[in-house]
């Protein structure tokens, strides 16, 4: 009698270092989050869009501005599934700031230039990252001033999180 086959056995090749789904850097962290966080769309088994959080969505005619409308009654759960909150579109908003904050140091902030670009996401981004090194150099302005390596510091204007393209209607 021969032996049962052996089924592959994938093992975890680093660590997890975070459960929050908006900052992951590894492939273990990526396939955490795409298993217990809903998005507004999935793929199906043949690699087709389908609605997922969003139970429909639509565009205008030059593809620029995409309208998701969210299911009713998606819920937040905790981790024993007492339902917390409702979801909402404020949902994406926030997540949309937190992503292009460069204080959060999220691996996702490329997902908002590739492709589709969301407005004033990298300006955002950008100002954020200038607020970072003047607060990690201890400087007040980025006037004539030099990060620890002597590298000229280019002064960013600022940005309001609110412009970035993502609004809850």
């Amino acid at each position: 009698r021969a032996p049962a086959p052996s089924l592959p056995l994938t093992l975890c090749s680093s660590e997890v270092t975070t459960l929050n789904s908006l900052t992951p850097s590894s492939t273990n962290e990526y396939a955490i989050g795409a298993n217990v966080v809903d998005s507004l769309v999935e793929y199906d088994s043949y690699g087709k869009i389908i609605p997922s959080l969003a139970e429909s969505w639509s565009h205008n005619d030059d593809m620029t501005e995409w309208t998701f409308h969210i299911r009713k009654g998606a819920k937040w759960v905790d981790q024993t599934g007492k339902e917390v909150a409702d979801v909402t579109a404020n949902d994406w908003v926030s997540a949309a700031r937190y992503v292009n904050d460069a204080h959060n140091d999220s691996a996702n902030q490329y997902m908002y230039n590739t492709g589709a670009v969301v407005h004033n996401a990298q300006a955002y981004y950008d100002y954020t990252a200038y607020q970072l090194t003047l607060e990690t150099n201890n400087l007040a302005t980025g006037e004539n001033a030099a990060d620890s390596d002597g590298n000229p510091i280019t002064v960013v204007d600022p940005v309001d999180p609110a412009s970035i393209g993502v609004r809850a209607a």
